[in-house]
């Protein structure tokens, strides 16, 4: 193989890594941009006492409230298994109604 030969082929791989590198250090670098962006976006809709803040209520029922939201057609979907009435979910807990 003659020189010139040689010093193509070097030259070929040079720029072939300098592609491989530059590619992989912008792939890691839009891939951690990105990521923060969500990860901003998701805390300021987690702060509290903001009005976009997502807000999770839990409410503990008696067994008449139950029935009169389940006549009224109010409560919500899954808070009962589908054969559970209210004084069933009373007596037996959720595992057996």
């Amino acid at each position: 193989m003659s020189f010139r030969r040689r010093m193509v082929l070097l030259a070929a791989g040079a720029v072939a890594a300098a592609i491989v590198i530059a590619s992989v250090v912008v792939y890691v670098v839009t891939g951690n941009e990105l990521r923060g962006q969500i990860d901003t976006s998701l805390r300021q809709k987690l702060t509290p006492g903001l009005p976009q803040a997502v807000q999770i209520k839990t409410v503990n029922l008696s067994a008449a409230q139950l029935a009169k939201l389940k006549r009224e057609g109010r409560l919500p979907p899954g808070a009962l298994p589908p054969s559970c009435s209210a004084r069933e979910f009373r007596w037996s807990g959720w595992t057996r109604c």
